[in-house]
């Protein structure tokens, strides 16, 4: 027997929740020679998650290449696709810092859309 009595609505709201905690996932930093979290895939280079638009270190710079890597993965429906089915429910990690912006954002928001 459970400690917890069951609520009405209370299945249907975890199950609401699980859902939506297989669809998104977290930014995480990776660092060279550290393996990655449990759940989490790389979206680094050279992975075919990789953003093919290089740029300098600077916010603003790395802002312009996300919203590059955001058109061209919008020309890529098979590849949109492959990462519904493969990155889904992950976290994703990338090496650039968390609180800038990273083409790993863009995928995040990608795989968590209904």
């Amino acid at each position: 027997m459970s400690e917890h009595p069951q609520v009405p609505g209370q299945l249907d709201l975890l199950e609401e929740l699980r859902s939506l905690a297989r669809r998104s996932g977290v930014g995480v930093q990776q660092r060279r020679g550290k393996p990655l979290p449990h759940n989490t895939k790389s979206v680094a280079r050279p992975s075919k998650w990789g953003n093919p638009y290089r740029c300098a270190g600077t916010p603003a710079a790395r802002a312009e290449a996300v919203e590059a890597y955001r058109a061209w993965l919008a020309e890529r429906p098979a590849l949109i696709a492959q990462a519904h089915a493969e990155l889904a429910g992950f976290d994703l990690a990338c090496y650039c810092p968390l609180d800038g912006p990273c083409h790993r954002d863009v995928l995040l928001e990608l795989v968590s859309a209904p």
